[in-house]
């Protein structure tokens, strides 16, 4: 006895199998018809069916002179029908449908002569438009536009024979644009910017083969920059600046091949400067200063190879040293307060000058 599946498949079939006779381009092959009436008849034309384990039909189809021709389907193990592709001896030949389990399509291509041409689209599982565009020869042509759920347009992007070339631009759900990117030949290519829900610009900056090359700048949601860096092919390379919400400069620093070098600031909101520190090929190498709110010194103390080693001291507002200790390789090993008496061991352990540092400087992650 057949299964609905089955009895929907053969039904189906019937329907969609053309009734002309087609003739080979190869004078070799034979003329055949597609009629369903004609094919049953035929030695050469018959069904061929495939289950799965459980019995369950998992697809259907038709063969003429040993070809597909006429509408493959295929089904789930549920029995739901997953796809329907049109064959004309042997190729793809039409609009080919691919549904998901609820029953709802979620592509849709076309075909000629076995290759994709024309329109395509796919869908989210509820049905809603996902991607829409065209295909040329098998290469995707033209533009593509993806939606959101909602149905609202969530980005055009421009096709070249299969390579993403042009402008691309996404938008938020709001209709707001969100980026804009130029792409050549598939690669990231020229100047780009991004844009805050508000319309307020994000980031600008350019590509290069497509990596980030040259300056890009971050920008504060209500306007005014807040990072500059410079980049080659993607590694930070150049001057590399932050600055407070009201434009204020709050640390500048230096890049070569994507690693620290020279010495790195950082800045009060006020203007002075509150830390300073040398690196050399990103690690930490010679004097590292803290400055209390006045400039005066707060703390000092001396890299080799990103560990301390050498004399730190601690000094207050009015320039008076308060204690210093003495690291070897980044281990404390001795120490004296400003009365002259030494510090002890366990207390040498202890010292953490993130600790000691007033609130404010702890706050910002000076450690």
């Amino acid at each position: 006895m057949l299964s609905s599946a089955e009895r929907d498949a053969d039904n189906a079939v019937a329907l969609v199998l053309p009734t002309k006779k087609i003739v080979p381009s190869d004078p070799s092959r034979p003329t055949v018809t597609a009629s369903v009436g004609e094919a049953e008849q035929a030695p050469h034309a018959h069904m061929e069916k495939e289950y799965y384990d459980t019995g369950a039909l998992k697809r259907v189809v038709p063969l003429v002179g040993g070809e597909k021709h006429g509408v493959e389907y295929s089904y789930y193990p549920n029995g739901a029908l997953k796809k329907e592709v049109p064959y004309v001896q042997g190729q793809r030949e039409g609009e080919a449908r691919f549904y998901s389990l609820l029953g709802n399509v979620k592509k849709l291509s076309t075909f000629v002569a076995d290759v994709k041409q024309g329109l395509a689209r796919t869908y989210f599982k509820h049905g809603e438009l996902k991607t829409e565009g065209n295909y040329e020869q098998g290469e995707r042509h033209g533009e593509l536009r993806r939606f959101y759920r909602n149905g609202k347009l969530k980005a055009i992007s421009p096709f070249v024979m299969g390579k993403e070339h042009g402008v691309r631009h996404t938008y938020y759900d709001s209709g707001m644009l969100k980026s804009r990117i130029t792409y050549q030949h598939g690669i990231r290519e020229g100047e780009f910017m991004e844009f805050f829900a508000s319309g307020q610009v994000k980031r600008k900056g350019t590509y290069h083969l497509g990596k980030l090359h040259g300056v890009c700048t971050l920008f504060w949601p209500q306007g005014g920059r807040k990072e500059e860096a410079t980049y080659r092919l993607n590694k930070l390379h150049g001057a590399f600046y932050s600055y407070y919400s009201q434009g204020q400069l709050a640390h500048e620093s230096l890049y070569q091949d994507d690693a620290l070098t020279g010495v790195s600031k950082d800045f009060a909101f006020e203007g002075h400067i509150i830390h300073e520190v040398s690196y050399k090929k990103g690690v930490r190498q010679g004097r590292e200063k803290y400055y209390h709110a006045n400039g005066m010194l707060m703390l000092s103390t001396m890299y080799r190879l990103g560990k301390r080693d050498g004399e730190e001291l601690y000094a207050d507002n009015t320039g008076k040293v308060l204690f210093t200790v003495v690291y070897a390789q980044g281990k404390p090993v001795s120490g004296k307060r400003m009365d002259g008496k030494a510090i002890g061991q366990n207390e040498l352990r202890a010292w953490a000058y993130s600790r000691l540092l007033p609130r404010p400087y702890r706050e910002q992650g000076f450690n």
